[in-house]
C-alpha cells in the first residue's frame, strides 16, 4: 500500500483496470477501502465511478461507498453517483426474493442510508420520497423503522404529508432523478460527472 501511496503511476504498471475494481471490493474489502480513494484521484476517474455503480450491491460496495464519503480524507461524490447507486442498492432489496439474504439486505441499504443522513452527506430533501417508499416497504424490521421515523420527523418540519411530498416537489424529484438516470445510461462513463470528486 504504501507503494501506491507514494507513487500513483503503480496503479498504471500493475494494470488495475476500473473493470476490475468489482472483483477487487468482493475479494478484499480493506484493500479495497484504501485504493479506491486514489483510484477517484485520477484522470480517469468517471471510469472508476461507473465501476462501482456497477458493482453488485452488498455489505462489501456499501462499506466502501460509505467509507469513501465518511473517511478522514472523504472524497466528494458527485451527487448524482450519491442518487443512483443509493437508488440501485433500493432496487438491489425489491429484486431479492422474501427470506433470509431479502432481509439482511434490507438492513444493510438502511443503515447506510440513515449513516449518510446523520452525517450530512446527502439532503432529506433529496430522497424523501425514495427512502419513505422504501420504508414502508419493510417496516417490520428495526433499523427501517428508526430510519421511517427519522425520515418522517424531518418531513413534518419540511411541511410534508407523511409517506407523500408535495405534488409539485415530487414532480422536481422525480424529474431531477429521469436526468440523472440519462445521464449516467449513456454509452461512456464520461456520463456519470465532469466535475472532481477529491
Amino acid at each position: 500500500m504504501h507503494a501506491f501511496h507514494t507513487h500513483p503511476e503503480v496503479v498504471d504498471i500493475c494494470g488495475l483496470k476500473p473493470e476490475y475494481l468489482p472483483r477487487w471490493i468482493e475479494l478484499n474489502l480493506l484493500l479495497a477501502s484504501d485504493i479506491t480513494p486514489m483510484f477517484l484521484k485520477r484522470p480517469n476517474f468517471e471510469e472508476y465511478l461507473q465501476a462501482l455503480l456497477n458493482v453488485p450491491v452488498s455489505g462489501h460496495s456499501l462499506d466502501v461507498i460509505h467509507h469513501l464519503v465518511t473517511c478522514a480524507n472523504p472524497c466528494h461524490l458527485p451527487s448524482e453517483f450519491l442518487h443512483m447507486y443509493i437508488s440501485n442498492s433500493i432496487l438491489s432489496c425489491e429484486l431479492l426474493a422474501k427470506g433470509p439474504w431479502q432481509d439482511r439486505q434490507v438492513k444493510l441499504v438502511a443503515k447506510f442510508i440513515q449513516s449518510l443522513l446523520e452525517k450530512k452527506i446527502i439532503r432529506m430533501s433529496e430522497y424523501l420520497v425514495e427512502i419513505q417508499s422504501f420504508c414502508v416497504g419493510y417496516l417490520r424490521f428495526k433499523g427501517v423503522a428508526v430510519l421511517f421515523r427519522m425520515v418522517s420527523s424531518e418531513a413534518q418540519k419540511a411541511g410534508y404529508e407523511i409517506g407523500r411530498a408535495r405534488p409539485t416537489e415530487q414532480k422536481q424529484q422525480q424529474q431531477q432523478q429521469q436526468q440523472q438516470q440519462q445521464q449516467l445510461a449513456g454509452p461512456s462513463s464520461s456520463n456519470v460527472s465532469r466535475r472532481s470528486v477529491v
